[in-house]
């Protein structure tokens, strides 16, 4: 029994290297706050600081690595149904600015559709109809097509996240 117990501690136990690796991050730490204090004096430390900020990230990524192949990192947590609402909000806001460009395509389109109008109208009267007003319409209208298509996935993907914080929120 005690063998087990011991084993499990043992595996669990963080290994020499990733302890080092600790400690060297640890050390890094101290050295950019005292940069950071000198930096706040006057004095020029930006690549040492930024070198030492490099080789910070670097050992967090080392350490994080490490942790995640012992399996002594979890998973990430789901979002919280704050965090998910706060996303189908930003999500509805998007929609709100692509309907306001919708708006402003629509009142583009109004208004090439009626430039080709007046042409087509200038045509019967012997001033040929321009093919660039035809071709200016095609894209306006296929511009609008996209960013309806754009507006419904968003509200798409509010209405998921708003039930799906709703469903967290009944399991709790």
């Amino acid at each position: 029994m005690f063998e087990g117990i011991a084993l499990a501690l043992l595996l669990c136990a963080p290994t020499a290297e990733l302890d080092a690796h600790r400690a060297e991050l640890d050390v890094i730490a101290g050295q950019i706050q005292q940069l950071k204090l000198r930096q706040l004096h006057g004095e020029n430390v930006r690549r040492e600081l930024e070198r030492l900020l490099v080789r910070a990230q670097e050992l967090a990524m080392v350490i994080e690595g490490e942790l995640h192949d012992d399996g002594a990192l979890p998973l990430a947590l789901p979002p919280s149904p704050e965090e998910l609402r706060e996303r189908a909000d930003a999500a509805r806001d998007e929609a709100d600015r692509i309907a306001a460009a919708l708006h402003a395509l629509d009142i583009r389109i109004t208004t090439a559709s009626n430039e080709l109008r007046m042409s087509q109208i200038g045509a019967a009267m012997a001033t040929p109809a321009s093919p660039e007003r035809h071709q200016r319409l095609r894209l306006l209208v296929e511009q609008r097509q996209l960013l309806a298509q754009r507006q419904r996935a968003v509200l798409a993907e509010a209405a998921r996240l708003e039930a799906e914080a709703n469903a967290i929120e009944g399991e709790r």
